[in-house]
């Protein structure tokens, strides 16, 4: 598929054509959403398994020496865009072995994850302004002015044998078409790029392709001695050896070996001599001005940039971590045996506990002090002291998105989805609106107290989202955008100068950390962007993967938030299949057809989803406004969907036929956000989700006519939500946090009637069997929990709730339930993939900035 500038596919706004390859056409592409520059690889014919291969292999390796795959399209990919040249010699020595290490730390993560690259050369490796990144895990070439040698450069064929790579670079197990090539083959066509960087020659040449892999099956390992130490030229005929066996077994062995080789090779006794002669013409002078200089004073040179790594347990939660004020601890959140924790580290220390009581802790910030910390489990707002007390809860809250703390003991929080941020004492009380969401704003969240206490950071998500500056002394109306930004910002001292705090603002462009000098003070940002590091790691939600110290420590872990995926369960927990690829983008409230054969769910970025439509064999989009597009519901007879768009400003209700046959049209349209959540089975009324005071659930009368009034199902000073009809349409199930935490509820509808709590120690996500005579939920540890409903007229009698299993379903910031029933009783679940190759926190210390 050819396309030109202009055209659009999906978000995305074609610019110009990059290259092309074996598989498709690489476009330079604008996402209209975030507003930044993509590579998009299209596919030539259908979505084959090969594509879906990559997808699933990139979206796995988060590193900053890796290109990032952002989004996965019905046939393309979008990919970090990379401006920079391809990798060429001949280079100095050191330089070569400077770009040779972030090749090895680049394959390094990738061997990690049990993926060989297979296609190492100079055109898979685009050198940038400040870094180096290696592209195209096992398919075509993306990079621009890609080697144009034919059939030397795409497959060899050996009998009935088909070998894909890149001749001149492949081992000798590649050429002789063994099964069982691994992560060694790397290591030989490792070896082949380091030639080719220190001489400017092939190691591998020939007139043609027999002469080439006679030279690789045969011929000797070419020498670098006339160009590199002898100590260089040793590591590099390992990486060359034709027997796999005899080369260097892993890629982190070889980094050490080459470092090891640099510093055999320094001369460091000419350094010290001319050291010593400096140091001696300093006496003599000193001696030669007599009594116009009687004294020196010395200054210690400043401490050097250094950065470290901070190894923590698995989590699902690799956003999720702070730096406290005085720069002695981190808190992250990880896994602690089945269960996600809280846990605290001092950095002095060469590990981490974690903390009782913050089970399915998420979001913990510090207290000014360092004393304290605050998180966000089960519906509230909490607190922690270091000493060992228990956590002490502060408020409720809807939807976790962060919070801080100053030093006059306010707590600034974002308590639910769809409204702004507000404030309360840091030892609990009645919060109060601080921000107010303007016009074409979604929500306010992620805030940050700047260090008077007074002025604050803070995310928006809407018409133009960034990162704006707030005070609480003003109207929150007044907050004003400082820049656009792909996360939330924090900000870093560096300094004082003229008796001001000098700092930086730290923040995400394209997974890309950032600093740019900023004035506190006055509000204003100055200078060029500074890049802190790349391929940092950001969730759907906005958090980027980075936290800063007052005392000017900066904390990232590269990679994104955790993968998700769709997975089949059935009543025992057994895993019985998928539904779908892992994405690592969004996945979010998913709803299965009436007759069970199609799913609706969400994909993307929180602000930016689309509607998908999923079956066994395949995905179709089914929204494609920039806007954000969520929480899809069918009709009770399949033939239509509801769903809720901030389009034009607030949430609204929108309707389109399940088949595409004709545009969508909007249902309900006020000033309120809310979102669809269930369909009576007669198809007569839609309930849906307001966040108006709190949290209601409303009722949509939409057939016989589709301009029903709505009116409230249930409101009050609670936040009820997640409510859902029972199969015969004469029961609504709800969670409720009236009793001080959710809990599951079953009213009558429509009304009135008693009341019936059904779960008993904390209950979210109500979903009913088939039949109406059992209800699902969710509770603590992840808990999935049945009670049998027994019906009598106007009264129900519900059962004791027992455990059927314990999954890792996904549960943060969700509208809906992140799981549905099928009619033959297995559930649908979004679970998050654990995975135990955490990457670890970098930690940079000492950090100052350009001048």
């Amino acid at each position: 598929m050819t396309l030109s500038p202009g055209d659009k596919l999906g978000p995305y706004e074609i610019l110009s054509p990059i290259g092309e390859g074996g598989m498709g056409e690489v476009y330079k592409a604008r996402d209209t959403r975030l507003d930044r520059f993509v590579a998009i690889k299209v596919s030539k014919t259908a979505f084959d398994q090969r594509f879906e291969n990559e997808a699933r292999a990139v979206a796995s390796l988060n590193h900053p020496n890796i290109c990032t795959l952002f989004d996965v399209g019905p046939n393309y990919l979008v990919m970090e865009f990379v401006e920079g040249e391809e990798l060429r010699g001949p280079l100095p020595v050191a330089k070569a072995i400077d770009l040779a290490c972030k090749i090895l730390d680049g394959l390094d993560a990738a061997h990690r994850k049990g993926i060989t690259h297979r296609d190492l050369k100079p055109a898979n490796v685009m050198v940038t302004k400040s870094d180096l990144k290696v592209m195209d895990f096992g398919l075509a070439k993306i990079a621009p002015g890609a080697n144009k040698d034919g059939d030397m450069t795409r497959t060899v064929l050996t009998g009935d044998t088909s070998i894909v790579g890149t001749l001149y670079y492949m081992a000798p197990e590649q050429l002789q078409g063994k099964a069982d090539v691994d992560t060694r083959a790397d290591i030989f066509a490792f070896g082949c790029v380091l030639y080719e960087m220190l001489t400017g020659k092939r190691a591998f040449d020939g007139a043609n392709p027999a002469s080439v892999i006679a030279g690789i099956m045969e011929r000797p390992a070419p020498s670098i001695a006339a160009v590199a130490p002898a100590t260089l030229d040793r590591v590099l005929r390992k990486c060359l050896e034709k027997d796999r066996d005899d080369r260097w077994q892993s890629v982190r062995d070889l980094k050490s070996e080459l470092l090891w080789a640099m510093e055999e090779s320094t001369p460091l006794a000419p350094a010290r001599a001319q050291s010593w002669v400096w140091y001696a013409a300093a006496a003599l002078l000193a001696l030669a001005l007599g009594s116009a200089a009687t004294y020196f004073v010395t200054r210690p040179l400043p401490p050097p940039e250094a950065r470290v790594d901070i190894v923590t347990p698995p989590t699902n939660s690799p956003v999720e971590f702070a730096l406290s004020p005085d720069g002695k601890y981190i808190a992250y959140v990880a896994a602690n045996g089945n269960a996600s924790q809280l846990w605290v580290r001092p950095l002095a220390s060469a590990s981490g506990q974690p903390l009782a009581g913050t089970e399915d802790a998420v979001l913990p910030f510090w207290s000014p002090d360092s004393r304290s910390l605050g998180f966000f489990a089960a519906g509230k707002l909490k607190r922690i002291e270091l000493g060992g007390s228990a956590p002490q809860a502060l408020a409720d809250v809807t939807v976790t998105r962060g919070a801080t703390w100053n030093a006059e003991g306010t707590i600034l929080f974002s308590p639910n989805g769809g409204d702004g941020l507000f404030r309360m004492p840091a030892t609990g009380g009645q919060p109060t609106p601080v921000t107010r969401l303007s016009a074409g704003q979604v929500f306010h969240r992620h805030p940050r107290f700047l260090p008077d206490g007074k002025h604050f950071l803070f995310y928006v998500q809407g018409s133009q989202s960034g990162i704006y500056l707030g005070n609480l002394e003003i109207d929150g109306a007044a907050s004003r955008l400082l820049t656009a930004a792909d996360s939330t910002g924090e900000y870093l001292i560096s300094g004082s100068v003229g008796g001001s705090v000098s700092g930086w603002l730290t923040f995400l462009q394209q997974n890309t950390l950032i600093a740019r000098r900023f004035d506190a003070a006055g509000g204003q940002l100055s200078g060029d962007p500074v890049t802190l590091a790349q391929s940092v790691g950001s969730d759907a939600y906005r958090a980027g993967a980075f936290s800063v110290s007052r005392s000017g420590l900066v904390a990232w872990r590269t990679g994104s938030a955790a993968s998700r995926q769709l997975v089949w369960f059935n009543r025992a927990g057994a895993r019985t299949g998928t539904m779908g690829a892992p994405d690592a983008s969004g996945l979010f409230d998913p709803d299965l057809s009436p007759d069970g054969q199609r799913l609706a769910v969400n994909h993307g970025l929180l602000g930016a989803r689309d509607i998908w439509l999923t079956d066994s064999t395949r995905s179709t989009r089914f929204t494609f406004d920039p806007a954000d597009d969520t929480s899809a519901v069918w009709s009770p007879d399949g033939r239509r969907l509801v769903f809720g768009s901030n389009r034009k400003g607030s949430y609204d209700l929108y309707l389109k036929e399940a088949d595409g046959s004709s545009p969508e049209q909007v249902l309900l349209a006020s000033a309120d956000a809310k979102f669809p959540i269930s369909w009576s089975p007669d198809g007569r009324f839609l309930l849906y989700w307001s966040v108006l005071n709190g949290g209601d659930l409303m009722v949509l009368p939409v057939l016989p006519e589709r301009n029903g009034k709505p009116y409230p199902f249930l409101s009050s000073p609670f936040n009820e939500r997640n409510g859902v009809f029972s199969p015969d349409g004469q029961w609504v199930a709800y969670q409720s946090n009236e009793s001080g935490r959710f809990e599951v509820y079953v009213r009558p509808f429509p009304g009135p009637g008693g009341v019936w709590q059904i779960s008993a120690r904390g209950g979210w996500f109500p979903r009913w069997r088939a039949d109406g005579k059992e209800l699902y939920y969710v509770a603590a540890g992840n808990k999935l929990m049945a009670a049998a409903i027994s019906a009598q007229g106007a009264s129900i009698t519900p059962g004791q709730p027992v455990a059927l299993f314990t999954a890792n379903f996904f549960v943060r910031g969700s509208v809906r339930p992140h799981y549905d029933v099928a009619r033959d009783g297995r559930f649908l679940a979004i679970v998050e993939l654990n995975d135990a190759a955490t990457p670890p926190i970098t930690l940079l210390m000492n950090w100052k900035g350009p001048n």
